[in-house]
């Protein structure tokens, strides 16, 4: 598969029994997207949040796609099960 940008992907295992929270971020100006991110805060404070980029706009294409529901679904999906690990 070809990008036609030159982010790099890195890959990630989370452990949400480590997760204090997850945060959906949308920064938005005026009816226009700039970033879509979901920001991993740990139980230890040794360890740094990790935040992962879904979009942004300076990076991806000028146009978002499915971005904002995705990030959306992932939220809540990673929401509801830190609930029920806690």
């Amino acid at each position: 598969m070809q990008w036609k940008n030159k982010r790099q992907y890195n890959s990630y295992t989370i452990r949400l029994k480590d997760v204090k929270s997850c945060q959906f971020i949308n920064r938005s100006s005026t009816n226009f997207i700039e970033q879509l991110t979901l920001t991993f805060t740990f139980k230890d404070n040794a360890k740094s949040n990790l935040t992962l980029d879904f979009y942004h706009n300076e990076l991806d294409s000028t146009e978002i796609a499915d971005e904002l529901q995705l990030i959306q679904k992932w939220d809540k999906l990673i929401n509801e099960r830190m609930k029920e690990i806690d």
